[in-house]
């Protein structure tokens, strides 16, 4: 969703329940360096599930972390802002081939008003053709991207207060395909998983776009309250043995509270499979997933992504949130944040990346 045509560049913006991460790139050559960053925790309860519940508290947390920003200031109070997955309709849609592009807007209220359990004029959505891959196509591939009014509206008003000038909101499943998928194009399908504190957004992206994301109720917190739990310990403390389980001397009792969750998640991934292989589109007609990325914070857990390649039994790799910002092929191409901690800047990285090219 673009607000303005014209203006310099943007920072990017990726806000959720329990934390905000700001990012801005300057170009350099044919690539980007990270000149400013920023990752602020969010106090529980002033978001919940997506919904902002605090604006007032929301707005200061904001405008201090502007005032915190590492590097270089932003220069700019112009920003590309994410929107939360669990609130938004995200998803290409299928319409007769020779549809009319007059035809197409009506055509897809009528979809909205299938998929989103709300009336058209309480959302705000937008839409893209994407162009057929053959000349045979037989159907009009339509990008759609819709989310609640009031959602919408108290981000806006938050952002306002905090002086912040958004030009594009951006679903987060956009964004973090914009960071980890090279030039935005694969002719495989593949299932990105953001793994944060407040849940896990799955994103299937096939040839030039994404083409259905959704969310599950497992999130980073939930990995930290069994360890908790099942160590006797306090939060903070479970949090500390959670990013060192391999190395402390009780890596295998942290790994053994996480069992149950990390079963569930996989359970969960196999159902996204399942339903890819029932609702492929033509990009890649027979609905196979060739591979999964891991992104967010708590995609860093060491021996996950082999769990989930067992479990699963696809290939599993932590995504690279610099292959479209540094040159790949120069080892000594440096960021001033490390590749590990890129992935919790997947997001704000790949919202940045939008707002260098506006």
């Amino acid at each position: 969703m673009k607000f303005l045509k014209s203006q310099p560049d943007a920072f990017g913006l990726d806000v959720s329940d329990f934390s905000l991460k700001i990012a801005k790139l300057k170009k350099n050559g044919g690539f980007f360096d990270l000149v400013s960053w920023q990752k602020t925790e969010i106090p529980p309860g002033i978001i919940q599930k997506g919904q902002i519940q605090k604006e007032d508290e929301l707005a200061a947390i904001l405008r201090q972390s502007l005032k915190d920003v590492k590097g270089g200031s932003l220069q700019t109070k112009y920003a590309v802002c994410s929107l939360p997955e669990e609130e938004a309709f995200f998803r290409v849609i299928q319409l007769p081939s020779k549809a009319a592009d007059e035809d197409i807007g009506q055509m897809l209220k009528y979809e909205l008003e299938a998929y989103v359990p709300l009336k058209i004029e309480e959302l705000y959505y937008d839409y893209k053709v994407i162009p057929a891959l053959g000349a045979s196509a037989k159907f009009t591939n339509v990008l759609i991207s819709a989310a609640p009014q009031k959602i919408v509206d108290s981000y806006l008003s938050v952002f306002k207060k905090a002086g912040i000038r958004p030009c594009v909101l951006e679903i987060e499943s956009q964004a973090v395909a914009r960071a980890l998928i090279p030039k935005s194009q694969s002719l495989e399908s593949i299932i990105i998983l953001d793994i944060g504190a407040g849940g896990t957004g799955w994103t299937i992206f096939s040839g030039p776009t994404v083409i259905y994301t959704g969310h599950i109720n497992i999130s980073g917190r939930d990995f930290t309250n069994l360890i908790s739990k099942n160590m006797n310990v306090e939060f903070k403390e479970a949090e500390e043995l959670k990013r060192k389980i391999g190395s402390a001397n009780d890596g295998k009792k942290v790994w053994e509270s996480l069992v149950s969750v990390l079963t569930a998640l996989s359970q969960e991934i196999k159902s996204v499979v399942d339903f890819y292989k029932e609702h492929s589109i033509e990009f890649i007609p027979d609905g196979r997933i060739a591979k999964i990325f891991l992104a967010g914070g708590d995609s860093l857990i060491k021996g996950l992504p082999e769990f989930l390649r067992e479990s699963v039994g696809l290939p599993v790799e932590l995504g690279n949130p610099w292959v479209n910002i540094v040159n790949q092929k120069n080892s000594s191409s440096s960021q001033p944040i490390s590749k590990e901690e890129s992935l919790m800047f997947a997001t704000a990285l790949g919202l940045a990346l939008r707002g260098i090219n506006l």
